[in-house]
């Protein structure tokens, strides 16, 4: 999430694309595509720049215990905006150590 509030900030400021990639250590193309992306979600960037909080920051700092009754591929039609999905499982799914349980119900 941090990323993207930086991009939205440079954006607004002004900055060219190249800035924004190097400053964020992303390729062209991607902050071309987030860019794209904010453009066209139905969200308004003076929100997303006003959330704030520790739960934002935790990756990769902190450990989270997640625990769900629904399975991880269902995940993205519960929050239902693909990008935000994408940011938020991309840091919880991919660096985490996953056990599912199978069976009947105690």
């Amino acid at each position: 999430m941090r990323q993207i509030k930086q991009l939205i900030l440079l954006h607004q400021q002004g900055r060219s694309i190249k800035f924004m990639a190097r400053t964020l250590k992303m390729s062209k193309n991607t902050v071309k595509e987030y860019l794209a992306k904010l453009r066209q979600g139905d969200y308004k960037l003076d929100d997303m720049l006003a959330l704030e909080g520790p739960e934002l920051d935790r990756h990769a700092t902190h450990a989270s215990i997640i625990a769900s009754q629904l399975p991880v591929a269902s995940w993205y039609d519960i929050i239902g905006e693909p990008t935000i999905a994408d940011a938020i499982l991309g840091r919880l799914i991919h660096t985490s150590h996953r056990i599912e349980l199978k069976g009947d119900s105690l």
